[in-house]
């Protein structure tokens, strides 16, 4: 104890006036403690606790065609006069009745009034709101620092009103639902929009759709999922300033409108980047270009990697993702990608894109399966990804075929190709282009294909089992 209110006098005096070097410790400890009272108490009363109600279809073979009663509880947080409340989708999404509980014991009736599933927020008015209603004053997410105090307020485990205290550990965290040893957040795999702030605030099943506040009290976030290990749980946030954009859209539009660009997406990693001699070591690729679509219009080509979008620096597809659904539609957007030139030259292009409304998931899915035919046509390629198991690039410079990817457990896999590898012989012929792999693996008749590849800057001997049929 001695030692913690060494550290915080320490803290405190740091570029402090020198009449302040004569402060208690203590006293200090004491200030910072009131501050948390503070909040909590000016918090508590636009803080709502969720009861929602329901009927379930069960999808069980035994009860085909039965329904099924539910409740349950989460949280919320008026945001105006009129008794808007902001909350999540899996909250209050399924629910037939909902109520909103105040802190001092008053509910309220209120309507759902739109959600959007791939980002897991929803809005909620109450019928009739009460004239004394207090709202939340609502902070900047792009200005919250890693380390910066972050409180919750909600009702954990049906606990309405309570207050947990923690710190902003990271920004930007995504793919959180397949994330770590065996999979953390279960649940929200199928979020397609995710750049939460991760908490070590204390944040349980309850406090979903409740508020993450900083120290002066100012709402930076939506509290969504938690993730629990052996040493303790992580908690994950909603961005208020992303969760406000959807939440306009959803007032306004009953759905949320995003960009779309019309591309395939794939990451960087460090031995691509050393395969295609790329000094660029993060971005997104493009992997596909659609026809039809903003992407091609703009003339995107197909290994392009994506540095910044609309003056957003880019380091990965989700971030990519992110900044394409929030761009504006119909207006020309800046691109930055780099590009290598048919391997003759590495450099940065700046193209401009005009952006559509993204099509249903109907539509979406047609134009893959229309993707995946013009694939099949492509003979080669084809033939190498069902039989063999490799996908292969030719577009980058120097010698040979660069895998692209290996399907587990093909034939590809058992000879330990991996993504990154140049294919320089097959068979004893030189490969150039992917027709050229599969010409020769079709024409050989041995059981085993020899072929030489380049790894790591070393030529390597190794052998394929032919593909049979």
């Amino acid at each position: 104890m001695r030692r913690m209110l060494g550290m915080v006098a320490a803290l405190a005096l740091v570029g402090a006036a020198p009449a302040a070097a004569a402060d208690d410790p203590l006293d200090l400890v004491l200030a910072l403690e009131e501050v948390f009272v503070q909040v909590a108490a000016e918090a508590t009363p636009w803080v709502v606790t969720l009861e929602v109600h329901g009927v379930k279809e069960i999808s069980s073979p035994f009860d085909h065609g039965r329904s099924m009663p539910f409740g349950g509880t989460g949280s919320g947080f008026v945001v105006d006069a009129e008794g808007t409340i902001y909350t999540n989708f899996h909250v209050v999404g399924e629910a037939d009745r909902i109520e909103a509980v105040f802190a001092d014991g008053r509910r309220f009736k209120a309507d759902f009034i739109a959600g959007d599933l791939a980002s897991d927020v929803a809005v909620i008015r109450m019928l009739e709101p009460p004239d004394d209603l207090r709202f939340a004053p609502i902070g900047d997410s792009d200005k919250v620092r890693v380390g910066q105090f972050a409180i919750a307020i909600g009702a954990p485990l049906g606990f309405e009103s309570s207050v947990t205290i923690g710190h902003v550990s990271a920004k930007g965290r995504n793919s959180i639902g397949n994330h770590g040893p065996g999979g953390i957040a279960p649940g929200f795999e199928t979020l397609e929009y995710q750049n939460f702030l991760q908490v070590d605030t204390p944040i349980n099943p309850g406090n979903s759709g409740g508020p993450l506040v900083d120290i002066h009290g100012r709402v930076i976030g939506i509290n969504t999922a938690i993730a629990a290990g052996g040493g303790g749980g992580l908690g994950f946030s909603i961005p208020i300033n992303m969760a406000r954009r959807i939440a306009a859209d959803l007032v306004a539009n009953g759905k949320v409108t995003r960009g779309w660009l019309g591309v395939g997406l794939d990451d960087i990693n460090p031995s691509e980047a050393e395969a295609f001699d790329l000094d660029q070591k993060w971005g997104a690729r493009v992997t596909n270009v659609w026809d039809g679509t903003p992407a091609k219009d703009a003339k995107f080509e197909v290994e392009d990697v994506i540095i910044a979008f609309n003056g957003q620096e880019i380091r990965g597809p989700d971030e990519l993702k992110n900044a394409v659904a929030d761009a504006p539609i119909g207006k020309k957007v800046p691109v930055q990608v780099v590009r290598d030139n048919g391997g003759k030259d590495v450099r940065t292009v700046e193209l401009s894109v005009v952006l559509v409304e993204k099509p249903s998931d109907k539509e979406l899915q047609a134009r893959a399966r229309e993707n995946e035919r013009t694939e099949v046509r492509a003979g080669a390629s084809d033939y190498l990804s069902s039989k063999v198991g490799l996908q292969l690039d030719s577009r980058r410079g120097g010698k040979g075929v660069v895998v692209r990817g290996v399907t587990a457990g093909s034939l590809a896999e058992d000879a330990d190709l991996r993504p990154g590898d140049r294919l320089v012989e097959v068979n004893n012929s030189e490969v150039t282009n992917p027709a050229d792999v599969a010409e020769a693996l079709q024409a050989s008749t041995r059981s085993f294909v020899p072929l030489l590849i380049l790894r790591g800057g070393k030529e390597r001997p190794m052998s394929l089992e032919r593909p049979r049929g």
